[in-house]
């Protein structure tokens, strides 16, 4: 059975009692198990104004589903209820766990991703050795001149 994740923004001009009764109208889509979870978030300042907004209400939802219409016509009704802003669904097995590791898509950009930070780890590793040399010519240099200075 696939597991879903769903993040939801509703606008910032409700209410709380407004928000939780929109949230409370769209959960009876999703909520037919017994692992279904409900996080929310609170009120947040967005990044930038959506659709007039400056504040959007948070609230997170995870559920399992054999049945992929419910999860579509929950975005359905997201999309034309115009006080939720954003909606993201996501299958958390096909993006993130077993279906994941048999995408070539997914294992190329994965493989692409460790080899850009494996590169970079080693030029940091490489500029900590040459930092650590510089600071051992310079102890050196330090101690020669102080042992010249006290002849």
């Amino acid at each position: 059975m696939p597991n879903y994740e769903i993040l939801m923004i509703t606008s910032g001009n409700l209410s709380k009692e407004e928000n939780a009764n929109l949230v409370s109208k769209m959960i009876p889509l999703v909520n037919h198990n017994s692992d279904f979870k409900m996080k929310e978030w609170g009120l947040k300042t967005l990044a930038y104004q959506i659709n007039h907004c400056d504040k959007g209400w948070y609230t997170q939802l995870n559920f399992s589903s054999n049945i992929p219409s419910k999860v579509a016509e929950f975005n359905r009704l997201a999309k034309l209820d115009a006080n939720i802003i954003r909606c993201l669904i996501i299958n958390l097995d096909k993006d993130y766990g077993a279906k994941a590791i048999n995408n070539a898509k997914k294992v190329k950009h994965a493989n692409k991703t460790a080899k850009i930070y494996k590169r970079k780890m080693e030029a940091i590793a490489a500029e900590k050795a040459k930092a650590a040399e510089v600071a051992e010519a310079i102890n050196t240099a330090t101690a020669m001149a102080s042992n010249n200075e006290s002849k």
